[in-house]
């Protein structure tokens, strides 16, 4: 059955006995009226006769009645859908979150969706009129991998590629943008054609778990997982350069009596002040991390021995002054182990594990003090 052949059968009835009703109720009338009139009995199988021969004219009025409003009615139905779509690609196109966007090469003209506007800060029109507008946006660290990006597209491989850019109010935030290349029936490249997407949240998102996978939650400094990422680094830097390298384990005395005495939350805030000492005790170039508990470990790159004792040193004269925490004086001491590189091993845990070892010598000669590997 075609197509059109179930489409006529489901049109309907409804004209068609419309109008034959009608036409009977008509003729039942005309009947009634030549009885009374009396006229021949001829004259009433006559017009039986043409009712007869006559009913398919109205049948196909009728038909022609439901076929018409049948297909009045997939009108508005299609028209209704037409305009449902067309609201839904308006909300597309005109998203503040998204927008699309249009590369014509041949002319040299972009053209972007509404969208860009609340993203980028400056208008469509804006962009329309001056084709190296998005170029200057471009963060300047990321103009390589944009490039590389249009490179693909230029190949004729569809690409996406994230990277950051500075609005018109002068804020950096990130985009990801899929892009299509279009080819004319040459199979000449004549456009590219994409939609990019803001970004920044998931960033932030992002960047807030890494952070929180390589740094400890209480003092923010690098955990044990960041700290082997950054010797395994500086270790193989140090034997490129035939530089050394120390590694401090710097341990609290006696954390775990005022951890217990005065209470967690008050050897917590210790604990950050204690590595807010660390820090300004080094160099900015050092590397300060929380092992585990009341346990730092420092990387000192590119080092010799006395500026290693000059900065153990350093640290010690830190804590010879008091903390106050909650308004309460108390008094910290640490002991300090030191191995170097490449005298005291070659490997991470070597180092680690041997500067360990002068801690505990420090530890058993007193407080404040600081020991080499032997």
């Amino acid at each position: 059955m075609s197509i059109q052949e179930k489409g006529e059968r489901s049109l309907g009835y409804k004209g068609r006995f419309l109008v034959c009703s009608i036409t009977i109720i008509t003729t039942i009338g005309w009947l009634i009226y030549l009885y009374i009139e009396e006229e021949s009995t001829n004259a009433f199988f006559e017009i039986l006769i043409f009712l007869f021969f006559f009913l398919p004219v109205p049948w196909w009025l009728g038909k022609q009645y439901d076929k018409a409003n049948y297909y009045l009615k997939k009108l508005k139905q299609r028209s209704e859908e037409l305009q449902q779509n067309k609201s839904e690609l308006e909300s597309l196109f005109n998203n503040s979150a998204s927008y699309l966007w249009s590369n014509d090469l041949t002319c040299q003209k972009i053209t972007v969706s509404k969208g860009i506007e609340k993203i980028y800060g400056y208008n469509a029109k804006e962009f329309e009129n001056d084709y190296n507008l998005w170029l200057s946006t471009i963060y300047p660290e990321d103009k390589g991998k944009v490039s590389s990006y249009y490179k693909q597209l230029f190949l004729g491989i569809p690409s996406k590629c994230e990277w950051r850019f500075i609005r018109k109010d002068g804020k950096v935030r990130w985009i990801e943008s899929f892009g299509t290349p279009i080819f004319d029936k040459e199979k000449n490249l004549v456009k590219l054609n994409g939609v990019a997407y803001d970004i920044t949240e998931r960033k932030h998102s992002e960047e807030k778990l890494q952070h929180m996978a390589f740094h400890d939650n209480l003092t923010g400094l690098p955990n044990r997982q960041m700290l082997y990422i950054y010797l395994k680094k500086a270790l193989a830097k140090c034997k490129r350069n035939d530089t050394m390298l120390a590694v401090m384990f710097v341990d609290l005395n006696k954390f775990k009596m005022i951890n217990d005495t005065k209470g967690h939350d008050f050897g917590d805030k210790l604990l950050i002040e204690v590595s807010e000492r660390l820090i300004k005790s080094v160099r900015e170039c050092d590397f300060v991390s929380r092992k585990s508990g009341d346990e730092f470990i420092i990387v000192l790159e590119d080092i010799t021995e006395v500026q290693a004792k000059i900065i153990s040193e350093r640290i010690i004269k830190s804590f010879s002054f008091p903390f106050f925490i909650n308004g309460e004086e108390q008094n910290v001491y640490v002991s300090i182990g030191i191995s170097i590189y490449p005298y005291d091993g070659d490997n991470i845990d070597t180092l680690i594990n041997n500067s360990d070892k002068a801690m505990y010598l420090a530890k058993r000669l007193g407080n404040n003090i600081y020991q080499y590997f032997k």
